[in-house]
């Protein structure tokens, strides 16, 4: 992860220069405003306030943790969640140990 975001500013830096370095050219005060000011009233007219501030931190850990998630362990523990499912309905899954924190 933290390759691919030191290449994310490599390639905007690498573009300012070609651009003859001229920052302002990339960065307009309005637009982060309109950006994250949307996104944040956005967030807060589908979630209450009390949630997003329980969540933030929750979702910030998962997304800047460096764990490494295997897709395909990821996709056998689904199939058997399904398959309990299927057979025994969803109150089976009660009784059923899932090993993956954001699954479960």
């Amino acid at each position: 992860m933290i390759i691919d975001l030191a290449t994310g500013f490599g390639v905007v830096f690498v573009l300012i220069m070609i651009d003859g370095g001229n920052f302002a050219a990339y960065f307009d005060k309005h637009a982060v405003i309109v950006i994250f000011g949307g996104a944040t009233a956005a967030t807060m007219m589908r979630f209450p306030f009390s949630t997003m501030m329980h969540r933030l931190p929750m979702g910030s850990r998962y997304a800047f943790s460096m764990r490494a998630i295997k897709p395909r362990d990821l996709i056998d523990e689904i199939t058997k969640i399904a398959d309990v499912v299927r057979k025994s309905g969803p109150i089976a899954l009660e009784n059923m140990e899932i090993s993956d924190p954001f699954l479960a």
